[in-house]
């Protein structure tokens, strides 16, 4: 879509809409959601999460910036966890060293990352019921069992 014109112009119209906007309105969570979804349009993705994030700010009940920046965190961490695991499944037979490595990263990618989207993901499921954020706390506790040690 990108080589489209008109769709281009109708982005850049709806951007400058929206920058005229926030001028004005710099707190109107409204204005700020629109350009964050713009910014996503334009995989403009860090830009959208700190757009949302601000809206967070004003509005700690704001459903859509929730669920982007849930969002955001959750599939980050998803995919540092799936890298850590394809770099340790190409390791045809493993010494225990390396176990541990593999066990420690993915115990610090658990703790750190997924720590930081969990309250995130309970919180969209307290203001939103979904089976699929169920079930990404689900895996969450899952890994925190299978990785972190009880103390």
């Amino acid at each position: 879509p990108t080589s489209n014109p008109e769709f281009i112009i109708g982005h850049y119209a709806d951007n400058h809409f929206y920058k005229e906007l926030l001028r004005y309105y710099p707190e109107n969570t409204r204005y700020l959601s629109g350009m964050a979804e713009i910014e996503m349009l334009r995989n403009n993705d860090g830009k959208a999460l700190v757009l949302y994030q601000k809206i967070l700010d004003l509005d700690p009940q704001h459903l859509q910036a929730h669920i982007f920046v849930t969002n955001y965190y959750f599939y980050a961490t998803e995919k540092r966890r799936n890298m850590i695991e394809q770099e340790f499944n190409k390791i045809a037979s493993p010494s225990r060293i390396q176990i541990a490595n593999y066990r420690n990263e993915m115990a610090q990618v658990v703790k750190e990352k997924y720590e930081e989207a969990k309250p995130l993901l309970e919180k969209v499921l307290f203001l939103f019921p979904s089976s699929e954020v169920k079930k990404n706390l689900e895996k969450i506790s899952r890994l925190e069992k299978e990785f972190i040690p009880v103390k």
